[in-house]
């Protein structure tokens, strides 16, 4: 395969008689084409490095701020199942009238949050998943999650879907987390309800 490569002009005086004249104004050569060049690769550069600098954000596993699903627990002998919602905004976020449900494309009615269902900030929900008949303090939704994986459904008080996860099988007690609260998913060995999860 042959390869062409665009020839650069010789940067050195042209002699024509007694005339010596400048290549200052040739591409390549100090004149307006080598300022077009530089710019062109100082945009480049200031491109790779805006790209770089996401890439190390994203490698530090920086979490953005955020209200969501944190925290899923399908089969256990000890606890009852459980979702976790934790609050990763500066302020309390009052969930009186979401729901929540694992029925969504079913139509199965939803489990409604009674007035006064707050989550501060920095903290966590949990909501036990174990048909209304666990022994826990808190809500305790009128549904069970599935060991063999669901999709479960977050509505806000307008009745809009505000998330959805398709939490896969687990094991007896393990859960599906984002590592840290708030970040990516993993499926993990022990449970967290209401407090951090691994980071």
């Amino acid at each position: 395969m042959s390869v062409r490569r665009a020839l650069r002009p010789a940067c050195l005086p042209l002699a024509l008689g007694p005339l010596l004249l400048s290549t200052a104004a040739l591409p390549g050569c100090g004149g307006k084409g080598e300022a077009a060049d530089t710019s062109a690769e100082e945009a480049d550069a200031d491109a790779d490095s805006d790209a770089d600098a996401d890439a190390d954000a994203d490698a530090d596993g920086d979490v953005e701020p955020a209200l969501v699903l944190n925290e899923f627990l399908s089969d256990s002998d000890s606890i009852s199942e459980f979702i976790e919602i934790y609050n990763g905004l500066d302020s309390a976020q009052d969930l009186s009238g979401w729901s929540i449900t694992d029925g969504y494309a079913t139509g199965l009615t939803p489990f409604a949050f009674p007035s006064g269902t707050v989550v501060e900030a920095g903290d966590y929900l949990v909501v036990w998943a174990d048909d209304g008949v666990g022994s826990e303090p808190g809500l305790h939704a009128d549904f069970k999650l599935k060991k063999d994986g669901e999709i479960v459904t977050l509505l806000d008080a307008s009745a809009t879907v505000f998330e959805e996860v398709s939490v896969p099988a687990l094991g007896l007690d393990q859960t599906f987390s984002r590592l840290p609260d708030g970040g990516d998913w993993a499926i993990v060995d022990g449970s967290t309800p209401g407090g951090p999860n691994p980071s």
